[in-house]
């Protein structure tokens, strides 16, 4: 659908005009965050880091960071396992402007299966591997992985080690996998979390 300008021309005729003061326009980074680090916020983990994920989290709330939300993480997120408030909270989290529910779609389908399927013939560093020493990389992995792929996340955050060692790797096509990290890294001195 095009959207009418004045004297008849239309957004997609429109001719670019820039200007001598173009300014470049920042983006907020893009995160995803895979099952653990939500797991890790709703449940107040006191072995995750959870004061880095709270400035994360502060720094969403005030649209300085946009969240990739992999839909397929709500059947990840047992609401028996959690109180009503938790899941309220988790729900209205979902609801913020900087949350982007990621569906999942035959393109994550397709980038899952070619992660899962590089773990079976190439290491970390590329070089084929030999018969035994194959990596296993389990569907809801490889789907979180190529939805922060697919929508350029610019880090996924996770809490599991076996899938931080694929950070920057070929099996993930260079995708940036880290422990959750403020933009800008970690403050010097986090405030308490409020419980």
């Amino acid at each position: 659908m095009f959207v009418p300008l004045e004297a008849g021309i239309r957004v997609a005729e429109a001719p670019l005009i820039l200007s001598a003061s173009y300014e470049t326009v920042m983006t907020p980074p893009k995160f995803c965050w895979d099952t653990s680090v939500y797991l890790a916020w709703l449940n107040n983990e006191s072995t995750a880091p959870i004061a880095e994920i709270d400035e994360i989290l502060q720094e969403i709330y005030a649209n300085r960071v946009n969240l990739i939300f992999p839909v397929l993480i709500l059947s990840e997120i047992l609401t028996a396992k959690h109180t009503p408030e938790q899941s309220q909270a988790f729900e209205a989290f979902l609801d913020r402007s900087s949350v982007m529910v990621a569906e999942h779609s035959i393109y994550v389908a397709r980038k899952a299966e070619q992660i899962r399927s590089r773990a079976l013939t190439i290491d970390i560093d590329g070089t084929p591997i030999q018969e035994g020493q194959e990596r296993r990389i389990k569907t809801p992995d490889a789907s979180i992985m190529a939805t922060a792929i697919l929508y350029g996340a610019d880090a996924l955050h996770t809490l599991e080690p076996k899938l931080l060692r694929l950070s920057k790797s070929p099996i993930v096509e260079g995708l940036n996998i880290t422990a959750p990290v403020p933009p800008g890294g970690p403050r010097k001195s986090s405030p308490p979390r409020k419980t």
